[in-house]
């Protein structure tokens, strides 16, 4: 264990040498490119804007048509589809759907996955935001 007296020499010594450093620590300027690094990391230039950025036109800009099988287990497990056509109710024991309850409910997750667009339209042209 440490003397009282190495214990304020060490002190010392950590706050004289962190004086030190900051001193004399030069802060360099950062200079911005012009537009240089975009153009030359992705192709574009800083002026251009994303697709996602894009404001939507209509409901059918929005609209998407992906796989959810999550949310097509989710739908025949609460019966809100009618999967007594596929064997097991179109659930796999582990809850997932199967490959006929996943043929069942595309139709209705398709409507799932799109029913708030309309609603998703009107608040971004309200707000000036992207809807995408």
């Amino acid at each position: 264990m440490a003397s009282r007296a190495w214990s304020s020499i060490i002190r010392f010594l950590l706050i004289v040498l962190i004086v030190m450093t900051t001193v004399s620590w030069n802060v360099l300027p950062v200079k911005a490119d012009g537009g240089g690094t975009c153009q030359i990391a992705y192709g574009l230039t800083p002026t251009s804007i994303p697709d996602w950025l894009m404001p939507a036109e209509e409901n059918t800009d929005l609209s998407t048509a992906n796989r959810y099988d999550i949310l097509a287990a989710k739908l025949l497990s609460t019966g809100l589809i009618d999967g007594s056509t596929c064997p097991a109710n179109g659930l796999n024991p582990d809850g997932s759907a199967n490959g006929c309850g996943i043929e069942l409910a595309t139709d209705q997750v398709k409507v799932w996955q799109n029913r708030y667009d309309p609603t998703i339209l009107s608040y971004s042209r309200s707000n000036d935001l992207p809807a995408k």
